[in-house]
């Protein structure tokens, strides 16, 4: 699963008819940028039962606009509006429910939700369920399972089953490989801004595999994904400025890089290895270089730049 929270904030509102007033009135004020009056429309409907505004209102205090930021309303909202069958409510309540947003995590009660979700066809709910299968997080490997929703997923145009259909496609497993399909399911999902496609996409122009090497595409794609905390990605450059070729050698960038990779690793296992990369790096450096590569590192967040020289 993604490190970084998959909660979906397009307001569904936007696409409401005139007969919901108030929604139609918040849409509008929304659209205008007063989130304010928006929160005010909304809540009244939301209050009242109706289920695109509780979604809208949930979007609200999620992302903190027109309402101070309050992951526990948040989830409370979503779950009013899933409970009346919202997919996508219910796609952002298992998301809070997986991570422990707004409350305890409970993972069994967050597959149920991706399920409820992705059965009404929400592409990124089912591609949620598809990982699950394929990694067999608490349940069954059903790697033909995952195939089949990743494809329904991607089908939709959704960057997520794109993604994990491309993955597969790449090595041949469970399906036939295609390098060149999973090339162009790559460029689709990281041309609509998926961290993961964009990181693995950049791994393959830095190294020509599957695609011509190319160090410029290489370089931007994985900017891209390590803007927005992809750990591979910031491990991937710093390969690029320690050793590649192409690129002036600039080992201090390179250690930030690798201790803000560390910092966003997901596994043990990956935090380990980047741990010895970085040790070992480190002896490459002075006290000043290593001073001002921790500086950068810790004042690096999710969003800015990539630092650069």
């Amino acid at each position: 699963m993604r490190k970084l929270y998959g909660f979906v904030l397009a307001l569904s509102c936007l696409t409401c008819t005139a007969s919901y007033a108030d929604i139609t009135r918040g849409a509008t004020a929304y659209s205008k940028g007063d989130y304010t009056l928006a929160y005010k429309e909304w809540l009244d409907s939301a209050q009242q039962g109706e289920v695109i505004a509780q979604f809208d209102v949930g979007t609200l205090y999620l992302s903190g606009k027109g309402v101070a930021a309050d992951p526990v309303e948040a989830r409370a909202w979503f779950a009013k509006a899933a409970e009346q069958g919202h997919a996508k409510s219910q796609f952002n309540l298992a998301d809070a429910l997986r991570v422990g947003v707004g409350g305890p995590r409970d993972p069994v009660a967050a597959r149920a939700w991706y399920r409820k979700a992705a059965d009404q066809g929400l592409g990124i709910a089912q591609c949620y369920v598809g990982i699950g299968y394929e990694s067999g997080d608490g349940q069954a490997v059903d790697l033909a399972e995952a195939i089949a929703l990743y494809r329904k997923s991607a089908e939709q145009g959704t960057p997520c089953g794109q993604e994990r259909l491309a993955r597969l496609l790449f090595v041949g497993k469970g399906l036939e490989k295609s390098e060149s399909q999973a090339i162009a399911l790559y460029h689709r999902a990281a041309e609509k801004g998926l961290p993961e496609a964009q990181s693995n996409l950049g791994y393959l122009y830095m190294t020509g595999h599957g695609v011509a090497q190319s160090s410029t595409l290489a370089l931007s794609l994985l900017k891209k994904a390590a803007q927005q905390g992809d750990a591979p990605a910031f491990a991937n450059l710093a390969v690029m400025y320690s050793s590649n070729r192409d690129i002036e050698k600039n080992l201090t960038l390179a250690f930030a890089y690798i201790s803000i990779a560390q910092s966003f690793a997901e596994t043990d296992q990956a935090r380990t290895i980047l741990s010895a990369d970085r040790d070992g790096m480190a002896k490459l450096l002075s006290k000043d270089e290593l001073s001002k590569a921790n500086v950068i590192a810790t004042n690096w967040h999710i969003g800015d730049p990539v630092p650069s020289d």
